[in-house]
């Protein structure tokens, strides 16, 4: 269902924000999962609950975000079994780069990096999937940065199960222009 509003509310915080910065997104969050001191996904989801007290280095914001993508990843079930859903992403995702290569634009495919609370051999199953079912779309080069986080003090680089923090996204920047400069230029 469209939300207008929600657009409308969009328009004015983009309207509102500092342009003195190039770049049209720079993760500014300094909050890290660390301060929650979890151990697997569904303690993450007892520690963020609505109404639990929040630790020194969070916020209700935070909090909140922790606590949706801690739910997101708990009940979202991965098959590996190609449907109907993944014929039409594959139809969408093979118009959408025929599209950039007629621009003569080069597509690197780049695999994020996955936070130690998820199931890591979950995600190397799904990138044999992806690789599998989209091979056509992926047959440009590929950068793997799915383990560019340090393992130690992981917890320190993340802003909830899925997103980087500030301290994070440097390390995932300095790798991916790394891995830029070293294949690509």
């Amino acid at each position: 269902m469209l939300k207008p509003e929600k657009r409308w509310k969009d328009f004015g915080k983009e309207w509102k924000r500092d342009h003195s910065n190039p770049y049209s997104y720079t993760n500014e969050y300094t909050q890290s999962l660390t301060p929650y001191n979890f151990t697997s996904v569904s303690d993450c989801i007892e520690k963020t609950s609505p109404g639990m007290l929040i630790p020194l280095g969070s916020d209700k914001h935070h909090i909140d975000a922790l606590y949706k993508t801690c739910k997101m990843v708990n009940e979202t079930k991965f098959s590996v079994e190609a449907n109907e859903l993944t014929e039409l992403f594959k139809l969408r995702l093979n118009n959408f780069y025929k599209f950039i290569n007629s621009k003569k634009i080069k597509i690197i495919n780049v695999y994020p990096p996955v936070n130690t609370h998820l199931n890591c051999n979950d995600n190397d199953l799904r990138r044999q999937f992806w690789e599998k079912e989209f091979s056509e779309s992926l047959k440009n080069q590929k950068f793997d940065l799915s383990r560019v986080i340090p393992e130690e003090k992981n917890s320190d680089y993340y802003y909830d199960l899925i997103h980087l923090n500030e301290k994070g996204m440097e390390v995932f920047t300095d790798a991916l222009a790394e891995s830029i400069l070293k294949n690509v230029i």
